[in-house]
C-alpha cells in the first residue's frame, strides 16, 4: 500500500478523524489481526463471532499502530467497520491505474487458480493477488489495499454465499477480466437453486465492460450455455470438449504430477488431479489476458505449489495421505475420489470425510448421495465419515451395498485417526476430506503420535 495521511484514510473511509491526532500522519497498511499490526499501521477493529477488535485498540497503539472503529476510543470513528474498510478500499482503487485486474470466482478452485495466475503473470508484471483466501467483503478490500502505485496487475479472489455478493465485490475491485471456474452446489444452503449460483457467478461477468476477456469452464453445459449469453465480451472457454477455445488433452496422471496438453503447447504440473488441470487451463487462459502465451504459461506453471490442504500428498506416521482439508462440498468429493481411481486405480482408498457444511434443508440427501457414490467406487476399501450428517453419508454407501463391516461413524478427529491406523496396509491411501470448520487437519497431528 501506498502511504496516505490519517486526513485522507478518514475521508475514504467515511469517518472522523481524532481531533487530538496530527492529520498529516500517514498509514502505509491495513490490517484486522491486532498480531499483523506495526508501526503506521491502520487496524480496523472488526467485530466477529469470536472476539470484537475494539478490544485490541490499546495493542495496537503500543506497536505505533492506528486504529478505526465504531467506538469513541478509535482513532479514526465510523459507523460500521466493516463498510469503513469497503470504502476505504474503492476510494485507494480509484487512485490506482493497474494495466489489468483479474477477478477469479466459480464454485470450486478459485484459490488455486488465482494463485496459479498470479504465479504466471508475477513472471513479467509486478503483481498483486488474494491475501490467502481473503474472497470476501472483508478480505477482499485487505487484498487490494496491498497493491502500490507500481502495481501492473491483480489476481483478486471473489466468494459468495448470497446474491449480489460478486457485484459487490466487483465494484470493489474493478476487474477487466473475469474468470469463472465452475458451478456447482456449494453453498446452495444459502442460494437454494442451482441456477441462483449460476446467476450470482455471473454477476462477474455483468460487470465486465465490452470486448472483455470471460474466461470459463466450457465442459459444464450451465456454465458454457449462459456464458453464450454475453456476446459483447471475448469469450475463453477452457476444457476437453472439441469447441473449447483452449483445449485440454491429457498425456499422463500420476499421484505426483500430471502431464498434459492445451492446444498443443505441453505442461506438466507437479501435483495431482484432473481438476487442478483445469485449474492451470483456466489461469493459462486468463494469463493470456495480461498478454502472456501458452508456452510461457506451461513454463510458469511447472514450478507451481498449492496452498496447504489442498490434495497434498503426505506420508504421515508411515500412512501415505492425501490432505484435502481445507473445503468440500458434493462436486469436490466426487472430483476427488474420480481422479484417484484413474491415478492409482491399484490402490485402496481409505476414505474419511467430515460434515460438507452451507447445504442448508439439502444435506441429508448431499451426504447420503455422497455416500452413495463411494460406495460405486471399485478403489474405496473403508469409509469413515464424522460430523452432523455422518449416518446419512453411512446409510447412501449402505444402501448400495458397501459392507457395514467396512464403514466406520467417529466421533472426533482422535478416533478418526486410530481407525486409520488400524485398517491402513501398505497398499492403501488415506483421503481426507471435510469443510474447512471440520478442522480435519488435526487427523495428521494424531497420526504422528
Amino acid at each position: 500500500m501506498k502511504s496516505v495521511s490519517l486526513k485522507q484514510a478518514s475521508l475514504w473511509a467515511g469517518g472522523e478523524l481524532k481531533a487530538s491526532l496530527n492529520e498529516n500522519k500517514t498509514v502505509n497498511n491495513v490490517v484486522i489481526d491486532s498480531r499483523e499490526a506495526q508501526k503506521n499501521s491502520l487496524f480496523f477493529c472488526i467485530k466477529g463471532k469470536r472476539t470484537d477488535g475494539h478490544f485490541f485498540i490499546d495493542e495496537v497503539k503500543k506497536k505505533g499502530g492506528y486504529t478505526a472503529g465504531e467506538k469513541r476510543g478509535c482513532d479514526i470513528q465510523v459507523e460500521s467497520s466493516v463498510k469503513g474498510l469497503v470504502s476505504l478500499a474503492q476510494n485507494y482503487r480509484n487512485t490506482l491505474s493497474p494495466e489489468i485486474i483479474i477477478g477469479v470466482t466459480g464454485s470450486n478452485g478459485k484459490t488455486t487458480v488465482s494463485r496459479m495466475a498470479a504465479q504466471i503473470i508475477k513472471g513479467k508484471m509486478k503483481a498483486s493477488s488474494t491475501k490467502r483466501s481473503f474472497n470476501n467483503q472483508i478480505g477482499l478490500p485487505l487484498s487490494v489495499l496491498e497493491m502500490s502505485e507500481d502495481t501492473q496487475a491483480g489476481v483478486f479472489e471473489m466468494g459468495a454465499n448470497h446474491r449480489g455478493e460478486i457485484k459487490y465485490l466487483c465494484g470493489i475491485a474493478r476487474p477487466h477480466t473475469g474468470v469463472i471456474t465452475s458451478v456447482t452446489e456449494a453453498h446452495i444452503g444459502e442460494f437454494e437453486t442451482v441456477d441462483n449460483i449460476l446467476n450470482t457467478k455471473f454477476e462477474l461477468a455483468d460487470y465486465l465492460e465490452a470486448k472483455a476477456d470471460l474466461v470459463y469452464n466450457y465442459d459444464q453445459e450451465i456454465v458454457r450455455g449462459k456464458a453464450a449469453e454475453y456476446r459483447h465480451l471475448n469469450r475463453i472457454g477452457f476444457g476437453f470438449s472439441k469447441g473449447a477455445d483452449l483445449r485440454i488433452e491429457i498425456k499422463d496422471q500420476m499421484i505426483s504430477e500430471t502431464l498434459f496438453s492445451i492446444n498443443g503447447i505441453n505442461f506438466r504440473l507437479k501435483i495431482p488431479g484432473l481438476f487442478n488441470v483445469y485449474n492451470a487451463a483456466a489461469a493459462s487462459a486468463s494469463a493470456l489476458s495480461a498478454g502472456l502465451n501458452l508456452d510461457y504459461s506451461a513454463e510458469r506453471i511447472g514450478g507451481f505449489q498449492p496452498p496447504p490442504h489442498r490434495f497434498e500428498f503426505k506420508r504421515v506416521g508411515g500412512i501415505d495421505i492425501i490432505d484435502d482439508t481445507y473445503n468440500s462440498n458434493p462436486s469436490a468429493v466426487k472430483k476427488v475420489f474420480s481422479d484417484l481411481l484413474k491415478i492409482c486405480p491399484e490402490k485402496n482408498i481409505i476414505a474419511v470425510l467430515g460434515q460438507m457444511r452451507e447445504l442448508g434443508r439439502y444435506s441429508h440427501k448431499m451426504h447420503r448421495d455422497a455416500g452413495a457414490f463411494l460406495a460405486g467406487l471399485k478403489n474405496i476399501k473403508y469409509i469413515l465419515a464424522g460430523g452432523k450428517y455422518s449416518s446419512s453419508l453411512l446409510s447412501g454407501a449402505a444402501k448400495k451395498g458397501f459392507p457395514e463391516k467396512r464403514m466406520f461413524e467417529y466421533d472426533n478427529n482422535r478416533e478418526a485417526a486410530s481407525i486409520i491406523k488400524k485398517i491402513n496396509d501398505e497398499d492403501s491411501i488415506a483421503v481426507i476430506k471435510a469443510s474447512r470448520r471440520e478442522r480435519l487437519e488435526e487427523v495428521m497431528e494424531y497420526l504422528k503420535e
